[in-house]
């Protein structure tokens, strides 16, 4: 049995991530927090990166740290081939002080940043 890649985003949204709460049940030790990082009102936004037309995924890591210097990007050194999950970008948000939750136009544009930085990676176009 293996953790889910819908929960890639607890990598870096959550206090104890899916791999080490995986780890954490199989040793019988006790589990971690799997608090949101940014608080209760904490927010992760997870773009999965499939294999496109890039060949060489690691040429747009540069620009897209560039255009999202925010955004988490983890490559999974897999041959990218169409439709294969080669990786993923996360964007963890926190509210800002006073606020209780993430606004919804700053998860908007969160999502839009991690959208354009997959396709900066992956050699695909985006509407943004």
């Amino acid at each position: 049995m293996r953790p889910h890649n819908s929960g890639h985003w607890s990598m870096d949204g959550a206090v104890t991530g899916q791999f080490e709460q995986h780890l954490r049940a199989v040793l019988g030790l006790p589990l971690g927090s799997t608090a949101p990082i940014g608080g209760p009102g904490g927010r992760t936004v997870m773009k999965n990166l499939f294999g496109a037309s890039a060949s060489d995924l690691h040429a747009g890591v540069p620009e897209a740290g560039r255009h999202a210097p925010e955004a988490k990007i983890h490559l999974y050194g897999k041959e990218p081939r169409p439709g294969r999950k080669v990786g993923h970008v996360n964007v963890v948000l926190a509210p800002e002080p006073g606020e209780v939750a993430v606004a919804a136009a700053e998860l908007d544009r969160a999502q839009s940043r991690a959208l354009h930085a997959a396709a900066l990676i992956t050699g695909t176009t985006t509407d943004d």
